[in-house]
């Protein structure tokens, strides 16, 4: 998934790539599990100042940060989903508690997205649709068909699994022959994005929240989840887990729920 914000850029780029393997090595040079969209639900201002994310000429402090955010979960109204509290281990002997992202994990969800490479749109990121974003983490989080997944390691989050109804706006529609192929149509399947950090990569995290949101998915009365991802990390879980995958140079997945 490309961020809003980007997808004319990004199109542009596409546009002037004579040949797909072209869009493979650009695609294979990106460091992220994730392209996020972070389309704003409320937009967030401040004065800028010395910033906490980057060095982008819109700049926030931590504090400033935090207190907007906390501000703005203070008006959700979380609703009664079924509880995600799941343990797994991982390669490196450590364990990893995936759980719903909940309003107490404002300061937690903000230090994770500083942290949080975005690959070949970190050059095009700034604090603005950097908060933008933890706060549709929050929404999604606190609203029915959608969700949100943390993944905690050592009492810090490393990595979030997000699921909506539908793509993004101006995010590329589900691929319609993948559906057809699978019988099963747009609203019977909700779009996931993940994110791990960089250095958390290769040793399950991922693998987790997809497990754990395959389970939030089903409670949430999906038939399958779907993304669009260049990461080779995400299409091997996507196959251990039995799903599809498609030949495209940025492929398709889809897992059913059983």
């Amino acid at each position: 998934m490309i961020p809003t914000q980007y997808a004319r850029i990004f199109n542009g780029i596409v546009g002037n790539l004579p040949k797909a393997t072209q869009l493979a090595k650009y695609f294979s040079s990106t460091s992220s599990t994730l392209f996020k969209d972070v389309n704003a639900r409320n937009s967030l201002s401040s004065t800028p100042t010395k910033s906490f994310f980057s060095t982008d000429p819109l700049k926030f402090t931590k504090e400033i940060v935090t207190g907007k955010l906390n501000a703005y979960v203070a008006d959700l109204k979380f609703a009664d989903k079924p509880i995600i509290n799941i343990t797994s281990p991982l390669k490196d002997g450590r364990e990893v508690l995936v759980r719903r992202l909940g309003p107490k994990d404002v300061d937690q969800i903000v230090g994770f997205h500083a942290n949080a490479k975005w690959g070949i749109f970190d050059s095009m990121a700034n604090d603005q649709n950097r908060v933008d974003a933890i706060k549709s983490y929050m929404f999604n989080a606190a609203n029915t068909d959608c969700d949100v997944l943390v993944a905690i390691v050592d009492g810090a989050i490393v990595g979030l699994a997000e699921y909506e109804d539908r793509p993004g706006e101006m995010e590329e529609r589900i691929d319609e022959n993948m559906l057809s192929e699978l019988k099963l149509s747009a609203s019977d399947v909700c779009v996931s994005k993940t994110m791990v950090l960089e250095k958390m990569q290769g040793i399950g995290v991922g693998a987790a929240l997809k497990k754990a949101q395959l389970i939030s998915a089903r409670d949430g009365g999906f038939e399958a989840i779907v993304s669009r991802t260049a990461s080779q990390s995400v299409i091997n879980i996507v196959k251990k887990l039995g799903g599809t995958v498609t030949s495209d140079v940025c492929p398709w997945t889809c897992i059913r729920i059983e």
